[in-house]
């Protein structure tokens, strides 16, 4: 494919790509050297009680059974000027789809049957080729025109023969400014648009993919960290604040409501910066009002390492929220969208996520009585508004998040969005998924996030809290899945307890599971979607079907896991476990996270959160109950009447759990019930068992209308399984012999058994005696 530039010339030739204050994010020089070993590589169905998208702007379905019957009947010339007037007078426009989505029209177009395509390009280049091609090379000779200015010339002639040419250099000039990540956008979308490659760009080529994908098996640890928070798993936490550390090489970067704080994972604290007390401010929500803050900062991680660190967090009224980035070196501010004049009203609704030059995050945008929900881009560098895209016609939500309201709010408290290609998708927690053009701003497509939507949520007076399932959930981001059959983005919406699939190039659902076996989607890798919650869960990302499951051997997962690369990390009472995310099998990777617990073992490192108001959502495993920081909780606390040692977590509070004085004739009976159909009530201890043959004796019972499961399991293995459907009281007794004079983990489940029959259990007995 020709670009317009001498063969031998090196991509930044001719072109003076300017940067605030004259620097890039990384020189073209670093992103070469990883190739040479010298550093690691660098309208209906969507409605909910919060959200009505978008207005349709084109409803002419006959133009586009026109337009493919024409290509069909071979009507190629008629087809290629209905085809280029769809896309210059509406091409930004939204129209309802057959199958649900809105899409604009531009999408549309470029999302027919690659067949169709194939046979309306030869007549489009007839007609449109010479005014592609002059546009194209009256831009390549500006020095100031930027890389999206290319990627818009691609849009408006996306068949011409120099569309593929306008990518390739919008993918130069972004190397030029140092953005490989953008760079390794364009140049995949070159290579769908037909462009071949050339050796001259190879090595720059190889070097964005490798930047852009990183980390790889060999790179040091980047992402999220892996770590024990005591409210994992547990519904009936969802309005507490979850702090959500990450870390690169190291270092670990922990944000709050004020403060950002950098430690060093096995040495002293780096620096804190940041003001105020969140005492000022309530970072826990009311317990039936909404989620807790979420704060996870975000990075800009080139070659050597992360460089800036993006985090959103309160404003200095304490109500409304904006950006902070400060240096990933030493904590010095960079800049704060707060008293930015172009971002006043804005308060950010998400956490933000950084992609090359560019920061997105979802925001509330102050619009009378209600606010509008607007995605951001903002320049990394300065802090400057890029562009602010309206994703939505009304949105019932408060302007602040303790904005008095009635009923549950879903709204505020999210995670970054996904970037994939030249996509930025959200699934922002309102019953709908939606598309925005990564590099401009425009919207692609708002899809329905179910097959059948519930008719109750539509409209309704007052919001109910979501499902168990997404309650768990702490986090909403959507996953790219790269399977054989194509991107897949996996999602796992906070307002629902479901999981999805989603075809990026329209917003069709390709997949749903109303009730995933693990609720919380926490990344991809390869083909492979992971999910968490009481085990973790790998399923297939293009048709939802299991591939793996996993289970602590011993013990129980204690906090947030975390895919990096192809590795799942996994925080369990007794160690961290890794995974090889394709098949589930242990793991050995070569990079590992740094260990919070050992950090947080220093003294500094505690009062420093502690300072920030966040310590108590750390906790680290429990050498005596081995069920990580639950073990204080006040249902572990009251369980000491009946099992001394043991711990109990995953327990519904629906029925009120917890001791009874008397019951059925007995005294000091422990009451559980399952937090979910897939989530059983678990109690469990570590046990030393003696030197002597001794036996494990339950003494269990049911309400007069309850059936339930009682499951042991030793080590990991189960040892029992019975049904507890009839009589009041029952007595079992665990042989415990083949464990002499070792310590074992119990684990003892009330399980579902019977839909629709009350699953509560009760615990007379739990001890360890010499067997009879």
């Amino acid at each position: 494919m020709d670009t317009g530039r001498p063969g031998n010339a090196p991509p930044s030739a001719g072109v003076e790509c300017r940067m605030p204050r004259g620097w890039v994010l990384f020189p073209t020089a670093i992103l070469i050297a990883l190739l040479a070993g010298d550093a690691h590589a660098m309208r209906g169905a969507f409605r909910s009680a919060l959200y009505d998208p978008p207005a349709e702007t084109f409803s002419a379905p006959g133009q586009f059974r026109l337009l493919t019957t024409e290509i069909e009947q071979g009507h190629l010339a008629e087809a290629a000027v209905r085809f280029d007037a769809l896309l210059r007078e509406h091409g930004d426009e939204l129209t309802q789809t057959e199958s649900g989505p809105l899409v604009s029209v531009s999408r549309w177009l470029l999302t027919l049957p690659a067949r169709q395509l194939e046979s309306l390009r030869p007549e489009y280049r007839k007609a449109f080729d010479r005014a592609a091609r002059e546009s194209f090379d009256s831009l390549q000779q500006s020095r100031s025109a930027r890389p999206e200015d290319f990627h818009a010339l691609f849009r408006r002639w996306p068949l011409a023969s120099s569309a593929a040419a306008a990518l390739v250099e919008a993918a130069d000039r972004s190397l030029a400014l140092g953005d490989a990540w953008s760079a390794s956008a364009y140049y995949r979308m070159a290579a769908e648009a037909g462009w071949k490659g050339d050796a001259a760009r190879e090595r720059f080529v190889a070097a964005a993919h490798r930047l852009a994908s990183r980390p790889a098996s060999d790179d040091p640890y980047s992402g999220p960290l892996p770590f024990d928070a005591p409210w994992y798993a547990r519904p009936e936490q969802a309005h507490v604040a979850r702090y959500l550390p990450i870390a690169d090489r190291d270092r670990i970067y922990i944000a709050t409501a004020w403060r950002l704080l950098a430690f060093r994972a096995h040495g002293p604290m780096l620096w804190s910066c940041g003001g105020g007390s969140v005492r000022e401010t309530r970072v826990d929500r009311m317990a039936n009002l909404g989620r807790g803050g979420l704060f996870q900062p975000a990075a800009l991680v080139g070659p050597e390492g992360a460089s800036i660190l993006v985090a959103r967090q309160f404003r200095g009224g304490g109500r409304d929220y904006c950006l902070r980035a400060v240096s990933a070196a030493d904590g010095k501010p960079l800049w704060t969208t707060e008293g930015a004049p172009a971002l006043d009203g804005y308060s950010f609704a998400g956490n933000p996520v950084v992609a090359g030059r560019f920061v997105f995050a979802l925001a509330a945008v102050a619009a009378g009585n209600l606010p509008e929900m607007h995605l951001t881009c903002i320049d990394v560098l300065d802090g400057r508004l890029l562009w602010s895209s309206l994703l939505s016609g009304s949105l019932t939500a408060g302007r602040h998040r303790d904005e008095p309201r009635r009923g549950w709010d879903h709204f505020w408290e999210q995670s970054a969005p996904l970037v994939v290609d030249d996509l930025v998708v959200l699934t922002p927690n309102v019953g709908a998924a939606i598309a925005v053009g990564r590099f401009d701003g425009v919207l692609r497509w708002v899809a329905p996030t179910t097959q059948k939507p519930d008719p109750a949520r539509q409209f309704a007076a007052r919001d109910a809290p979501p499902p168990t399932g997404g309650l768990i959930r702490w986090t909403n981001a959507p996953h790219a899945a790269h399977t054989p059959r194509g991107t897949v983005i996996i999602a796992a919406p906070m307002d629902g307890g479901s999981a999805i699939g989603i075809d990026p190039a329209r917003g069709d659902l390709l997949w749903e599971d109303a009730s995933p076996m693990a609720p919380v989607l926490i990344g991809t890798a390869r083909d492979v979607a992971v999910f968490a919650g009481p085990f973790i869960h790998g399923i297939d990302a293009a048709t939802g079907r299991t591939r793996w499951r996993w289970a602590p051997p011993s013990g129980s997962i204690t906090g947030p896991a975390a895919v990096v690369g192809d590795i799942v990390h996994i925080p369990t009472t007794d160690r961290l476990a890794a995974l090889d995310a394709a098949t589930g099998n242990a793991a050995n990777p070569a990079q590992r996270p740094p260990d919070l617990r050992r950090t947080l073992a220093a003294d500094a490192a505690r009062k420093a959160l502690e300072e920030a108001g966040a310590l108590r959502q750390f906790g680290t495993a429990s050498p005596l109950r081995g069920v990580g920081a639950i073990a204080a909780d006040a249902l572990s606390i009251a369980l000491q009447a009946v099992a001394p040692g043991w711990s109990v977590k995953n327990c519904s509070q629906a029925n009120n759990p917890g001791l009874r004085e008397n019951l059925l004739g007995r005294k000091d009976v422990f009451v559980t019930e399952p937090a979910g159909a897939n989530l059983p009530a678990t109690l469990a201890a570590k046990i030393e068992v003696p030197a002597t043959d001794h036996s494990l004796k339950l003494v269990v019972g049911r309400p007069d209308n309850g059936a339930w499961r009682l499951i042991v399991r030793v080590d990991g293995r189960e040892r029992l399984n019975q049904a507890i459907d009839r009589g009041n009281w029952r007595e079992y007794l665990v042989d415990l012999s083949p464990h002499k004079g070792k310590t074992i983990v119990v684990e003892l489940l009330n399980a579902p058994l019977v839909e629709g029959r009350s699953a509560v259990a009760y615990w007379a007995q739990i001890a360890v005696i010499p067997r009879p």
